[in-house]
């Protein structure tokens, strides 16, 4: 099946349809000035969309954000987080796909200003372990460390941030690892 089969693109492209609607229609707010460091939380959504969707269902969790500010237009990220996959039913049984991560990266405004559309990169180590939820074994399986990366861009309004990126948890095997990542996230505080 792998990336071009058709259920996995009419996927990303209706997630790329509605990401690319909400930016459109939120209203520009008055440009406020980037804060020096931003604390914050995103709750994620991640879709396979290469081989891995062969294998696995969606991943949900939720993730703390820190920004610092590098430049009129840039800031230096970190994150970490935490997702719980969903079963999907294969050949082999079912299968899900749980994980920690810890990125580190940047965001690239499009204006100097804190609101309005970003670019953003990250980078880390993404502990992940296939699970099989409906298996009467009580050890779900080992944990395993691959390095990846996250591409993706978003708009941020004030304290809300929405996010579309593209995941790979192993760079070593990206086209088999890759999946959408849709994001929502809340800033707590400018420190």
């Amino acid at each position: 099946m792998g990336l071009f089969n058709g259920k996995i693109l009419g996927k990303l492209g209706a997630a790329l349809v509605a990401v690319a609607g909400c930016l459109l229609v939120l209203p520009q707010p008055a440009r406020a000035e980037v804060a020096p460091r931003v604390l914050g939380v995103d709750a994620g959504v991640l879709i396979p969309i290469s081989t891995l969707a062969d294998v696995v269902g969606m991943s949900y969790g939720g993730m703390i954000r820190y920004e610092q500010k590098s430049a009129p237009n840039m800031s230096f990220t970190g994150r970490a987080g935490l997702f719980r996959g969903s079963a999907k039913d294969t050949a082999l049984g079912s299968w899900a796909l749980d994980g920690y991560c810890l990125w580190v990266g940047g965001v690239y405004r499009l204006q100097p200003a804190s609101d309005g559309l970003f670019l953003s990169g990250e980078i880390g180590a993404n502990f992940v372990q296939f699970r099989a939820p409906n298996s009467t074994q009580s050890d779900p399986g080992a944990m395993s460390t691959k390095f990846g990366a996250v591409v993706g861009a978003g708009y941020r309004a004030d304290v809300l941030t929405v996010r579309a990126a593209l995941d790979m948890y192993d760079l070593t095997k990206a086209a088999d690892t890759m999946g959408l990542f849709l994001s929502v996230g809340w800033d707590f505080k400018g420190l």
